[in-house]
Protein backbone atom coordinates (compact mmCIF):
# COMPACT_ATOMS: atom_id res chain seq x y z
CA UNK A 1 0.00 0.00 0.00
CA UNK A 2 1.53 3.18 -1.14
CA UNK A 3 2.34 5.64 2.08
CA UNK A 4 1.62 9.74 0.62
CA UNK A 5 2.50 11.56 3.84
CA UNK A 6 2.91 11.35 7.33
CA UNK A 7 0.19 14.27 9.44
CA UNK A 8 -1.16 14.71 12.81
CA UNK A 9 -4.35 15.51 14.97
CA UNK A 10 -3.96 16.46 18.32
CA UNK A 11 -0.81 14.61 19.11
CA UNK A 12 -1.66 11.49 17.27
CA UNK A 13 0.12 10.74 14.80
CA UNK A 14 -0.85 8.55 11.41
CA UNK A 15 -0.12 7.75 7.90
CA UNK A 16 -1.94 8.69 4.88
CA UNK A 17 -2.05 6.01 2.33
CA UNK A 18 -4.03 4.48 -0.49
CA UNK A 19 -7.19 3.71 -0.32
CA UNK A 20 -8.13 -0.03 -0.43
CA UNK A 21 -11.50 -1.33 -0.75
CA UNK A 22 -13.42 -4.38 -1.15
CA UNK A 23 -16.69 -4.81 -3.91
CA UNK A 24 -18.26 -3.02 -1.36
CA UNK A 25 -16.27 0.06 -1.03
CA UNK A 26 -15.46 -1.44 2.78
CA UNK A 27 -11.66 -1.85 3.74
CA UNK A 28 -11.53 -5.36 4.75
CA UNK A 29 -8.10 -6.95 6.14
CA UNK A 30 -7.54 -10.72 4.84
CA UNK A 31 -9.03 -11.93 8.93
CA UNK A 32 -12.28 -10.08 8.30
CA UNK A 33 -12.50 -11.75 4.64
CA UNK A 34 -11.46 -15.16 6.02
CA UNK A 35 -14.43 -14.90 8.74
CA UNK A 36 -17.36 -13.95 5.87
CA UNK A 37 -15.73 -16.62 3.99
CA UNK A 38 -16.04 -18.93 7.06
CA UNK A 39 -12.56 -19.19 7.86
CA UNK A 40 -12.80 -22.15 4.50
CA UNK A 41 -10.92 -21.04 1.39
CA UNK A 42 -10.75 -23.18 -1.50
CA UNK A 43 -7.48 -24.30 -1.82
CA UNK A 44 -7.14 -21.73 -5.52
CA UNK A 45 -8.09 -18.73 -3.74
CA UNK A 46 -5.54 -19.66 -0.51
CA UNK A 47 -2.80 -20.23 -3.42
CA UNK A 48 -3.31 -16.91 -5.36
CA UNK A 49 -3.42 -14.69 -1.56
CA UNK A 50 -0.21 -16.64 -0.92
CA UNK A 51 1.23 -15.83 -4.29
CA UNK A 52 0.48 -12.56 -4.65
CA UNK A 53 1.71 -11.56 -0.79
CA UNK A 54 4.95 -13.56 -1.95
CA UNK A 55 5.31 -11.62 -5.05
CA UNK A 56 5.53 -7.79 -2.65
CA UNK A 57 7.65 -8.98 -0.17
CA UNK A 58 10.06 -10.50 -2.97
CA UNK A 59 9.71 -7.82 -4.62
CA UNK A 60 10.20 -5.26 -1.34
CA UNK A 61 13.33 -7.40 -0.29
CA UNK A 62 15.41 -7.35 -3.44
CA UNK A 63 14.79 -3.06 -3.03
CA UNK A 64 17.09 -0.61 -0.91
CA UNK A 65 15.95 1.89 1.50
CA UNK A 66 19.02 4.23 2.69
CA UNK A 67 21.06 1.30 1.96
CA UNK A 68 19.26 -1.08 3.84
CA UNK A 69 17.10 -3.99 2.65
CA UNK A 70 13.57 -3.32 3.00
CA UNK A 71 11.86 -5.50 5.39
CA UNK A 72 8.49 -5.72 6.67
CA UNK A 73 8.79 -7.10 9.87
CA UNK A 74 5.29 -7.28 11.07
CA UNK A 75 3.38 -9.35 8.72
CA UNK A 76 0.19 -10.33 9.84
CA UNK A 77 -3.83 -10.78 9.19
CA UNK A 78 -4.42 -7.43 9.79
CA UNK A 79 -2.03 -6.05 7.11
CA UNK A 80 -3.31 -7.86 4.47
CA UNK A 81 -6.00 -5.48 3.13
CA UNK A 82 -8.16 -7.34 0.53
CA UNK A 83 -9.42 -5.62 -3.00
CA UNK A 84 -10.46 -6.53 -6.03
CA UNK A 85 -8.80 -6.34 -9.79
CA UNK A 86 -10.47 -7.41 -12.84
CA UNK A 87 -13.14 -9.01 -10.55
CA UNK A 88 -10.43 -10.86 -9.18
CA UNK A 89 -9.22 -11.13 -5.51
CA UNK A 90 -6.26 -8.14 -5.05
CA UNK A 91 -4.23 -8.58 -1.97
CA UNK A 92 -2.08 -5.51 -0.40
CA UNK A 93 0.70 -5.22 2.19
CA UNK A 94 0.27 -2.20 4.74
CA UNK A 95 2.59 -0.88 7.48
CA UNK A 96 5.41 -1.99 5.75
CA UNK A 97 8.29 -1.47 7.65
CA UNK A 98 6.74 0.70 10.72
CA UNK A 99 8.13 -1.70 13.02
CA UNK A 100 11.95 -0.71 12.11
CA UNK A 101 10.49 2.87 12.68
CA UNK A 102 9.31 2.46 16.19
CA UNK A 103 11.93 -0.28 17.17
CA UNK A 104 11.41 -3.96 18.15
CA UNK A 105 10.83 -3.08 22.03
CA UNK A 106 7.46 -1.02 21.49
CA UNK A 107 6.56 -3.28 19.49
CA UNK A 108 7.00 -6.18 22.24
CA UNK A 109 5.98 -4.13 24.60
CA UNK A 110 2.37 -3.01 22.81
CA UNK A 111 1.77 -6.90 22.84
CA UNK A 112 2.44 -7.60 26.46
CA UNK A 113 0.04 -4.30 26.83
CA UNK A 114 -2.64 -5.97 24.66
CA UNK A 115 -2.20 -9.46 26.97
CA UNK A 116 -2.53 -7.57 30.15
CA UNK A 117 -5.66 -5.50 28.78
CA UNK A 118 -7.05 -9.04 27.80
CA UNK A 119 -6.46 -10.57 31.15
CA UNK A 120 -7.96 -7.27 33.23
CA UNK A 121 -4.54 -7.17 34.86
CA UNK A 122 -3.95 -3.05 36.12
CA UNK A 123 -1.19 -2.06 37.81
CA UNK A 124 -1.96 -1.20 41.94
CA UNK A 125 -1.07 2.30 42.91
CA UNK A 126 -0.80 2.97 46.78
CA UNK A 127 0.74 5.84 48.40
CA UNK A 128 0.79 8.04 45.49
CA UNK A 129 3.87 5.54 44.10
CA UNK A 130 3.31 2.91 41.55
CA UNK A 131 4.09 -0.48 42.50
CA UNK A 132 5.35 -2.21 39.32
CA UNK A 133 5.26 -5.40 40.83
CA UNK A 134 1.98 -5.69 42.01
CA UNK A 135 -1.04 -6.14 40.29
CA UNK A 136 -4.91 -6.68 40.58
CA UNK A 137 -7.53 -8.21 38.06
CA UNK A 138 -10.64 -6.79 37.03
CA UNK A 139 -13.77 -8.14 35.46
CA UNK A 140 -13.88 -7.31 31.60
CA UNK A 141 -16.17 -7.57 28.75
CA UNK A 142 -16.41 -10.92 26.99
CA UNK A 143 -16.43 -9.35 23.86
CA UNK A 144 -13.76 -6.91 24.08
CA UNK A 145 -11.71 -9.73 25.68
CA UNK A 146 -11.81 -11.85 23.10
CA UNK A 147 -10.65 -9.23 20.56
CA UNK A 148 -7.97 -8.18 22.33
CA UNK A 149 -6.59 -11.78 23.05
CA UNK A 150 -7.03 -12.37 19.08
CA UNK A 151 -5.16 -9.17 18.28
CA UNK A 152 -2.60 -10.27 21.10
CA UNK A 153 -2.21 -13.66 19.08
CA UNK A 154 -1.54 -12.12 15.87
CA UNK A 155 1.24 -9.69 17.35
CA UNK A 156 2.88 -11.82 18.90
CA UNK A 157 2.40 -15.62 16.74
CA UNK A 158 3.68 -14.43 13.48
CA UNK A 159 6.98 -12.96 15.21
CA UNK A 160 10.18 -14.59 14.09
CA UNK A 161 12.41 -16.45 16.85
CA UNK A 162 14.99 -13.75 16.32
CA UNK A 163 12.37 -11.49 16.85
CA UNK A 164 11.25 -12.51 20.41
CA UNK A 165 14.71 -13.91 21.13
CA UNK A 166 17.36 -11.08 19.91
CA UNK A 167 20.60 -12.84 22.19
CA UNK A 168 20.61 -16.06 20.67
CA UNK A 169 19.35 -15.67 16.90
CA UNK A 170 20.90 -13.30 14.29
CA UNK A 171 19.43 -9.92 13.62
CA UNK A 172 16.18 -9.54 11.56
CA UNK A 173 16.69 -10.19 7.96
CA UNK A 174 14.55 -10.81 5.15
CA UNK A 175 14.10 -14.46 6.29
CA UNK A 176 12.13 -12.71 9.16
CA UNK A 177 8.80 -12.09 6.70
CA UNK A 178 9.70 -16.02 5.12
CA UNK A 179 9.19 -17.53 9.26
CA UNK A 180 5.52 -15.48 9.28
CA UNK A 181 4.97 -16.24 5.49
CA UNK A 182 5.04 -19.58 6.99
CA UNK A 183 2.74 -18.48 9.92
CA UNK A 184 0.40 -17.02 7.49
CA UNK A 185 0.29 -20.09 5.14
CA UNK A 186 -0.35 -22.35 8.13
CA UNK A 187 -3.20 -20.27 9.95
CA UNK A 188 -5.09 -20.04 6.33
CA UNK A 189 -4.92 -23.75 5.28
CA UNK A 190 -5.85 -24.69 8.75
CA UNK A 191 -7.49 -22.24 10.62
CA UNK A 192 -4.79 -22.31 13.39
CA UNK A 193 -1.39 -21.22 14.75
CA UNK A 194 1.61 -23.28 14.78
CA UNK A 195 2.49 -23.71 18.29
CA UNK A 196 4.72 -26.68 19.88
CA UNK A 197 4.71 -29.72 17.87
CA UNK A 198 1.81 -28.83 15.63
CA UNK A 199 0.07 -31.22 13.48
CA UNK A 200 1.08 -30.92 9.30
CA UNK A 201 -1.25 -28.77 7.24
CA UNK A 202 -1.87 -32.63 5.10
CA UNK A 203 -3.13 -33.84 8.96
CA UNK A 204 -5.66 -30.83 9.59
CA UNK A 205 -6.51 -30.34 6.25
CA UNK A 206 -6.93 -33.48 4.21
CA UNK A 207 -9.38 -31.85 1.21
CA UNK A 208 -5.88 -29.63 -0.53
CA UNK A 209 -3.66 -30.97 -2.89
CA UNK A 210 -0.75 -29.03 -2.87
CA UNK A 211 2.30 -30.54 -0.85
CA UNK A 212 1.45 -27.46 1.71
CA UNK A 213 3.86 -29.46 4.79
CA UNK A 214 6.84 -28.51 2.92
CA UNK A 215 6.59 -25.36 1.98
CA UNK A 216 5.29 -24.90 6.05
CA UNK A 217 8.42 -26.65 7.47
CA UNK A 218 10.88 -24.69 5.29
CA UNK A 219 9.42 -21.31 6.49
CA UNK A 220 9.01 -22.11 9.71
CA UNK A 221 12.67 -23.19 10.50
CA UNK A 222 14.26 -22.11 13.59
CA UNK A 223 17.39 -21.43 12.38
CA UNK A 224 16.79 -17.94 9.84
CA UNK A 225 19.81 -19.62 7.84
CA UNK A 226 17.97 -22.83 6.85
CA UNK A 227 14.83 -20.61 5.62
CA UNK A 228 14.54 -19.73 2.02
CA UNK A 229 14.77 -16.43 0.60
CA UNK A 230 12.98 -16.92 -2.37
CA UNK A 231 8.78 -17.25 -1.59
CA UNK A 232 7.18 -16.91 -5.08
CA UNK A 233 9.97 -19.85 -6.46
CA UNK A 234 8.52 -21.98 -3.41
CA UNK A 235 5.22 -21.57 -4.74
CA UNK A 236 6.12 -22.24 -8.54
CA UNK A 237 7.85 -24.97 -7.04
CA UNK A 238 4.89 -26.30 -5.13
CA UNK A 239 2.41 -25.69 -8.33
CA UNK A 240 4.89 -27.27 -10.85
CA UNK A 241 5.12 -30.70 -8.18
CA UNK A 242 1.38 -30.93 -7.90
CA UNK A 243 1.05 -30.55 -11.90
CA UNK A 244 3.30 -33.35 -12.14
CA UNK A 245 1.35 -35.58 -9.53
CA UNK A 246 -1.86 -34.84 -11.45
CA UNK A 247 -0.77 -35.81 -14.73
CA UNK A 248 0.71 -39.38 -13.20
CA UNK A 249 -2.75 -39.61 -11.53
CA UNK A 250 -4.60 -39.10 -15.03
CA UNK A 251 -2.26 -41.34 -16.73
CA UNK A 252 -2.60 -44.25 -13.77
CA UNK A 253 -6.30 -43.89 -14.56
CA UNK A 254 -5.98 -43.40 -18.69
CA UNK A 255 -4.21 -46.85 -18.25
CA UNK A 256 -6.39 -48.52 -15.67
CA UNK A 257 -9.54 -47.93 -18.64
CA UNK A 258 -7.59 -49.28 -21.54
CA UNK A 259 -8.24 -52.76 -22.56
CA UNK A 260 -6.14 -55.10 -21.88
CA UNK A 261 -4.82 -57.98 -24.86
CA UNK A 262 -6.57 -60.23 -22.61
CA UNK A 263 -9.59 -58.67 -22.69
CA UNK A 264 -9.34 -58.13 -26.59
CA UNK A 265 -8.68 -61.86 -27.13
CA UNK A 266 -12.03 -62.49 -25.27
CA UNK A 267 -14.00 -59.84 -27.74
CA UNK A 268 -16.25 -61.23 -30.68
CA UNK A 269 -14.79 -60.62 -33.48
CA UNK A 270 -17.28 -62.77 -35.84
CA UNK A 271 -18.05 -60.80 -38.91
CA UNK A 272 -21.75 -59.90 -40.12
CA UNK A 273 -22.51 -62.29 -43.50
Amino acid sequence: VKVHTVSSSDGQYFLITDCIVDPLGETTNLSQYLISHGNDLEEDILFEVLLQTANALDYAHNKLCSGQTVIHRALKLNNLLIGQENGKIKVFISDFGLSRIVGTGVVLSRTYMILADALGIVPVVEGGESQSDRYSTQLMDPQKRSILHNSFLQNYAFLAPEQKHPDVYSEVSIKTDVYAFGVLAYYLITGKLPEGVFDLPSVCQGKYQYNWDRLVLSCLRSDPEQRPVALVQLLDDLSKKNSMKAQSVSFAESAEKKPSSGDLGSQDTTLPV
